[in-house]
């Protein structure tokens, strides 16, 4: 992973320039299919030209030395915690991992503007995919249908790219809010909301921002797993698409278990205070929520149910999106998502399949399906 990520780095860093580039040998794996082709791509103004088995002429050469190029990988669920001395170091650090694609779960006005910079070329990034600030969390919840419509009509022409739900919006603000948004053409992701839970989210063709909100919407403590394959049914014919964050909830119980070697983990320290003070053991809120009781009796038998989802899911052929909550605490961005399609793996899915959920799901995801997601001449090539 580590030959794979810095290649993709180079990559990004490359084609901010106007002068044509070449990755010359190279194994490349385009995600058209299960295959793996020796050649080399070539690049101008950051989208394929050319993609070859033969050796390459260009402005610039890069010699791959062997190793492996994949799309830019996207992380379908961020956040930019810390204040704005935090920005430049989380984007750094996805960047330098390979991810080169985020949704930010947690919009504002100013992340509107950094999407915008970064789409510009003024700032250096992943291109970023921003929903709404939180519905029903840290604003007044619409209490009625036509107070759902007003702010779904308030985000869109502010130009957020999705809506974020959250578990306390009432069944008739949630009504409002989903009719309005699919009326609109713009994508709702968010929580199993507890007024209308999983049932509701299929119902309305919103898309579910954690593994987890599916155990809490629609399972709850009946984590009975012969009725997930009738579950998946049901969310593949709405066209719900699953952003996994499974090591969201998996680095729950292991900081419990051992929070200095979580802190010794990479990325850590290259993160600012503002991000990280809240991980040290005299604040980190699981450590005060949650002990290794808990670990035991519930935290580790609910992620292993919740890799069953995963599985079930895909097998099915529901869309999953690869996603972390990065910087959520001991969740280090970047890092996590490459431990994020270990974990998928772990679930069930072949190596190849992990890989399409944070590449080719992750074009679809966006509904730039288009532009992005597999290496073929006319896709992007940078971030």
């Amino acid at each position: 992973m580590k030959k794979i990520t810095f290649l993709i780095s180079m990559v990004v860093a490359a084609c901010a320039c106007a002068e044509s580039i070449a990755i010359t040998n190279v194994n490349i794996v385009p995600m058209t299919s299960e295959t793996v082709t020796e050649g080399s791509v070539v690049s101008e103004a950051g989208v394929f030209t050319a993609v070859t088995e033969g050796a390459s002429e260009a402005d610039v050469i890069i010699d791959g030395e062997g190793g492996y190029l994949i799309p830019a990988l996207g992380d379908m669920h961020i956040h930019f915690f810390g204040g704005s001395g935090a920005l430049e170091p989380i984007l750094d650090m996805l960047l330098s991992q390979g991810v080169g694609y985020g949704a930010c779960m947690k919009g504002s006005r100013r992340l509107l503007g950094t999407r915008d910079e970064i789409a510009a070329g003024e700032l250096e990034g992943p291109a970023l995919f921003i929903s709404s600030p939180i519905i029903a969390n840290f604003r007044p919840y619409p209490p009625n249908y036509e107070t759902g419509v007003e702010l779904v009509e308030e985000y869109k022409a502010e130009g957020y790219d999705c809506l974020k739900v959250y578990n306390a919006v009432p069944a008739e603000g949630y009504q409002g809010i989903m009719d309005t948004a699919n009326k609109l053409g713009i994508p709702v992701v968010g929580h199993a909301v507890r007024s209308v839970m999983i049932d509701g989210a299929i119902k309305n063709h919103q898309d579910i921002a954690h593994v987890e909100e599916i155990v809490y919407g629609y399972f709850n403590e009946e984590q009975d797993e012969s009725r997930i394959p009738e579950l998946a049914k049901r969310l593949k014919e709405a066209d719900v698409s699953v952003v996994t964050t499974l090591i969201a909830y998996r680095n729950i119980f292991l900081q419990i278990e051992d929070i200095d070697g979580m802190l010794n983990n990479p990325g850590v320290a290259d993160l600012p205070d503002s991000v990280t003070s809240s991980w040290q053991p005299d604040r980190n809120d699981y450590l005060a929520r949650f002990d290794i009781d808990d670990c035991n009796e519930m935290l580790r038998p609910t992620y292993e149910f919740m890799k069953k989802i995963v599985k079930g899911l895909h097998d099915e052929g529901v869309r999953l999106v690869a996603g972390t909550d990065a910087p959520i605490p001991l969740v280090v961005p970047g890092y996590s998502l490459h431990t994020e399609l270990g974990e998928m793996v772990a679930s069930g899915l072949s190596p190849y399949e992990a890989l399409e959920t944070a590449t080719v799901n992750v074009a679809e995801f966006m509904g730039r399906a288009d532009a992005q997601g597999t290496i073929e001449v006319g896709k992007e090539a940078s971030a």
